[in-house]
């Protein structure tokens, strides 16, 4: 049971996960399709004004991560030499007259040019976080965000990144998210899901509240998997207040911590009705445990009690409430 549930309920959060992706790829891909077709230049006042201030103090691998950024940019455009041409050759041309021809010879990095920067230097980020080197990561990280100052003036970029950030919301929601992350992280090499399904049910119930309210914003248009999550929750709390004695009696003080501690967390997986089952549940063990406090042998559950736990749990439906 434990397997088909934990089965059930990734699929859910993982087809939501693929659907936000498909969406937004749909949506954004032929606007960065636009964006990368376009042949003007895009000036660079931020970043060139970031490299200019910081090489001038930096050492080591910060000043060589510097230049390694400076040249990627460069890579499309000409040298200052030529550049210093072009002024010498065409000096007695007005400022502006002279700015234009500059651009059309010299060409400036084209967006999609940028883009691939951008992502070349997001690499090298990556590569610095992982060696623990956090102020090359720092630097580099200050360098792409002046790069996409620079191009977000390009109107096709502002309306593609506007996009991309808001669809990139709902899956974010899911694999930054720590419980259903869990759910949907896959091995870079096999593919494979990484967590066995059936620990997904233990997850569930070991969560936060937080974790909690993430899960049932990705469940709750989907009755199926809303009702086996509260199935297998509600074994969970079945398995957690019975006693290890032979005849597994249900232990008031277990369910009254219970409910006490994850009162919040079930006021989010179960309905009102259902809560108010647990509530009987817990009235009807504190009843019979002060029973036995004022002198009734301890012993199996009465026969009332077990007619009315029975009308509640039903465990070998995986379901808590009928």
């Amino acid at each position: 049971q434990s397997r088909y549930a934990g089965e059930n309920i990734r699929n859910t959060v993982n087809k939501n996960l693929q659907n936000a992706i498909n969406e937004r790829s749909k949506i954004t891909d032929p606007l960065y399709k636009e964006l990368n077709e376009l042949k003007t230049g895009v000036r660079l006042p931020q970043i060139t004004e970031f490299l200019k201030n910081e090489s001038a103090y930096a050492k080591g691998d910060i000043k060589k991560a510097l230049k390694d950024v400076e040249d990627l940019i460069r890579t499309n455009q000409t040298s200052k030499k030529e550049r210093a041409t072009v002024n010498k050759k065409y000096a007695n041309l007005s400022p502006q007259a002279r700015a234009q021809l500059e651009e059309q010879i010299t060409r400036l990095p084209l967006p999609i040019e940028l883009k691939n920067t951008v992502s070349v230097i997001s690499d090298k980020i990556s590569t610095a976080k992982k060696a623990g080197n956090n102020e090359l990561a720092r630097t580099l990280s200050l360098a792409k965000e002046k790069i996409l100052a620079d191009l977000a003036v390009v109107p096709q970029e502002q309306i593609a990144r506007s996009a991309y950030r808001e669809l990139s919301k709902p899956i974010t929601a899911i694999k930054k998210e720590p419980l259903l992350s869990k759910f949907v992280k896959k091995d870079l090499e096999t593919n494979e899901f990484l967590i066995s399904p059936e620990k997904i049910p233990d997850l569930i119930f070991d969560g936060s509240l937080k974790n909690t309210k993430a899960l049932m914003n990705q469940i709750k248009h989907n009755p199926k998997t809303l009702n086996v999550v509260r199935g297998q929750v509600a074994n969970k709390i079945l398995n957690n207040i019975t006693l290890s004695n032979a005849e597994g009696n249900l232990s008031y003080d277990k369910m009254n911590k219970l409910l006490k501690k994850d009162k919040e967390k079930l006021k989010l997986i179960f309905d009102k009705d259902q809560i108010k089952k647990l509530e009987d549940i817990n009235e009807l063990l504190k009843k019979r445990n002060l029973v036995e406090t004022m002198g009734r042998a301890v012993g199996s559950n009465t026969a009332s009690d077990l007619n009315l736990l029975n009308n509640i749990f039903n465990t070998t439906g995986n379901k808590l409430f009928r």
